[in-house]
């Protein structure tokens, strides 16, 4: 049997739900180089976010993962 929608846990504390969009943005400049682009329906995008937040974390996430990019947003926020 397959569970879809299981997803795995990386940040330590509890977010709230409008967290989700800033975490996938998080995960997005992690994973990704520099411009990201989406291409849906056969539509070209480029993300368009406050990105100033998030730039010293996805850097750290390039070298150590997504789980390095929330370590280095918890230590620059708090």
């Amino acid at each position: 049997m397959r569970h879809f929608g299981v997803r795995r846990r990386t940040a330590f504390l509890f977010r709230a739900l409008d967290w989700r969009v800033r975490d996938a943005v998080l995960a997005d400049l992690t994973r990704s180089s520099f411009p990201i682009g989406y291409n849906i329906d056969g539509v070209d995008y480029i993300l368009r976010a406050p990105l100033g937040m998030y730039m010293f974390p996805a850097a750290v996430g390039h070298v150590f993962g997504l789980l390095g990019a929330h370590v280095a947003l918890l230590a620059q926020n708090s």
